[in-house]
Order: C-alpha cells, then sequence, then structure tokens
C-alpha cells in the first residue's frame, strides 16, 4: 500500500462512518476495480481512531456534561437530568450490538461476509430507510400521535418530576433518604427515564443489525429513530454519539486480534498510520458538521438513490470479475 492508497481509503473511512451509506460497500470497489492489496488490520485502526477523534471533538461539550452529571449521579446522588440520561441511553444501547458481536461472529464472518450479500443489503437497507423517512414526515405532521424525545420527564432539566410536582433534593444524610441502591432505582423507574431507555435499547438492537456487513450503523440507527418518531436532528445525534462506544470496541477487537494473530501487522508504516489517522479525522469531522447542518433541508432521499446505485454498481463489478 502506498501513500496514494492509504488517502483514498482515509477518505472513505471519514466520508462512510457517519453517512447512511455501506463503508463495506466502498471497500470493495477499490480492490475489485484497481486490485489494490488488503490494507491491513494496523490501518484499519488508524483510521477508526481518526473517526474516533471527530465525533469526540465534535460532541465534547456534550459529552462533559454527560459525564460530570451521570458520575454525580452514580457517586453523589445528584438528580440525574438530561445530559447524563442520554450518556446512560448511549451505554444501554451499545450492549446489544456487544452481545450480538460475541454470539454471532463467527457465523457472520463465515457466512456473510460476502461481496453478493453486501450488494444485496446496501440495497435493501437503502429502501427500507427511504421507508423510515416517509413514514416519519409523516408521524411528525400528524397532530394526534406523541413524537418521541430523550429529554421528557427529566426532574434534573425541568425542576419537576414526572407528575409535575416540584423535584425537592433530599440530603444523602436525612434519615428519609433512599438508600444507594433505592436511589438508583427511584431514578431508573421514573417515567421519562424508562421511555428514554427503552428508545435507546430499540435503536441498539437495529445496530446490532449492522454487523451485517453492507447494512451501514448509521442508517440502519437513523432508521430506527425515524420509524420511533425521533426528529431527524435527535436520530442523527444519538446515531453519532451511539458509534462512540461502538468504534472504541472495533478497534479494541482489531488491537485483540493484532496482538493474538499477529494478522495486518504488515504493510502500515508509521507515514501511512498518520496519514490514515489524520485524513479519516479532517473528514469525518466535516461530514458529522456538514450532515446535522442539511439533514433537514435535504433528507435522506440523495443517500438512498446512491445505495442503490452503488449496489447496482457492485452487482455489476462482481459479476465482471465473475
Amino acid at each position: 500500500m502506498d501513500l496514494y492508497q492509504a488517502f483514498v481509503l482515509a477518505v472513505i473511512q471519514g466520508l462512510t462512518e457517519f453517512l447512511p451509506v455501506s463503508s463495506s460497500a466502498h471497500l470493495i470497489l477499490p480492490s475489485q476495480l484497481l486490485g489494490w492489496p488488503d490494507q491491513g488490520l494496523v490501518f484499519d485502526i488508524s483510521v477508526h481512531v481518526g473517526t474516533l477523534l471527530a465525533v469526540l471533538i465534535y460532541f465534547r461539550k456534550e459529552l462533559r456534561l454527560m459525564t460530570v452529571n451521570l458520575l454525580g449521579w452514580l457517586f453523589r446522588r445528584n438528580a440525574l437530568d438530561t445530559d447524563g440520561r442520554m450518556l446512560l441511553c448511549v451505554l444501554l444501547g451499545t450492549v446489544p450490538v456487544g452481545l450480538a458481536g460475541l454470539l454471532f461472529k463467527g457465523f457472520i464472518e463465515t457466512a456473510l461476509r460476502s461481496d453478493y450479500v453486501i450488494a444485496v443489503t446496501t440495497i435493501v437497507f437503502g429502501i427500507v430507510l427511504l421507508i423510515s423517512e416517509i413514514y416519519n414526515r409523516r408521524a411528525l405532521k400528524n397532530p394526534e400521535r406523541e413524537n418521541r424525545t430523550f429529554d421528557e420527564g427529566s426532574a434534573g432539566a425541568s425542576g419537576e418530576t414526572d407528575s409535575g410536582e416540584p423535584a425537592v433534593p433530599v440530603s444523602p444524610e436525612s434519615p428519609k433518604a433512599p438508600g444507594y441502591f433505592g436511589h438508583i432505582m427511584n431514578t431508573v423507574k421514573e417515567r421519562g427515564n424508562v421511555r428514554a431507555f427503552g428508545l435507546a435499547l430499540i435503536i441498539g438492537c437495529a445496530q446490532a443489525v449492522a454487523l451485517i456487513p453492507g447494512t451501514s450503523r448509521s442508517g440502519i440507527t437513523m432508521t430506527a429513530g425515524y420509524f420511533l418518531r425521533l426528529s431527524p436532528e435527535n436520530a442523527a445525534r444519538f446515531s453519532f454519539l451511539l458509534s462512540i462506544p461502538v468504534i472504541v470496541l472495533s478497534g479494541l477487537m482489531g488491537v485483540k486480534d493484532l496482538v493474538t494473530q499477529g494478522a495486518g501487522a504488515e504493510g502500515a508504516g508509521i507515514l501511512m498510520i498518520a496519514v490514515g489517522t489524520l485524513v479519516s479525522f479532517a473528514v469525518a469531522l466535516l461530514v458529522i458538521k456538514l450532515f446535522l447542518k442539511f439533514l433537514t433541508r435535504i433528507g435522506l432521499l440523495p443517500y438512498v438513490i446512491y445505495r442503490i446505485l452503488l449496489g447496482i454498481t457492485l452487482f455489476a463489478v462482481l459479476g465482471a470479475a465473475d
């Protein structure tokens, strides 16, 4: 792999990590059309580090508030506000994909890691994405249906409990204060929190489907969010936040394979790693900014059309290769 190949592959990773298109489908084309060799595991890890840094930097303020509130809730018995609840939702939403990865990793790698599977899923889940957007637009315009959000019913954000009564902080030293686990369970059982955690788990289960090559992690999580009547902005932001632990887990698994098997250690020098990390970081950061800015203006139809054309192109390329 030379510098030009490293640059192109890093751009592809930065573009496709957060857009609702398939990164797997895009990584097929260079090898099939140009005969490029596999880039190796080290380079894969470097471009994932770049995209991880991009999402961490873009959401740095929100992540700081989330972390501070969640730690305060856990260790100082503070009220859980919408920031801390969002971080809990992100963690809960990661559980399904983690379990699915552990249980079905072998099956997916042997039975589903096929170029033709990627071509099919690129088209099929593109069509599902379009259906979800049509449904979401109609649902959000319907005054008789309740639109969902992760921010509803929080005492920390509104100063009121779910029943509408003012939230009265109770000192941990007060004789009426619940024990630590009572404090945790009382918060978890609040109606707004139950709803938010339910949304997170459903979207997390959808994210597990993205283990099938060609699905697109961001595409399937936004699809689920749209069907759950989240606004496009809320669905996209939660999808991006949900990517953080997934990218971390993916990178750790890559490091584990690298250490235990030595696979993919060749072919990526320090310069290639630096190019992969920096280019994927810059492209991914730009993609996040532009995608969130123009989502409500252009919708998802351009990505759907692109996915269908990409899938057809893959079928044509694979057919010609055979």
